[in-house]
């Protein structure tokens, strides 16, 4: 079963760009680490200075989606905890 979500490096800034010639040169500069959304394909607006600390929040978001997907299984047809709702019933509903 693949995770939810991953750790990405967070994509460069511009810090300053020169020219030289023709040429033009940009600086840039790593800004840490984003969560990247698998299922929704899209990064996490929230940036982490450290890897460690990125990695810890990824297992969070990850183990609280565990729980629900295990709660909906859990839980009989069409009996959920309050603000879920049960993919089955979706299913049929649309």
């Amino acid at each position: 079963m693949a995770f939810r979500f991953g750790v990405v490096p967070a994509l460069p800034t511009d810090t300053e760009s020169m020219r030289k010639g023709t040429r033009s040169y940009c600086k840039t500069a790593t800004v840490g680490f984003n969560l990247y959304d698998n299922e929704k394909k899209l990064r996490l607006q929230t940036t982490y200075e450290t890897r460690a600390e990125a990695e810890y929040v990824c297992q969070r978001h990850n183990m609280e989606r565990l729980q629900i997907v295990y709660s909906e299984r859990k839980a009989p047809f069409g009996r959920l905890a309050p603000n879920r709702i049960n993919s089955a019933s979706r299913r049929i509903s649309v």
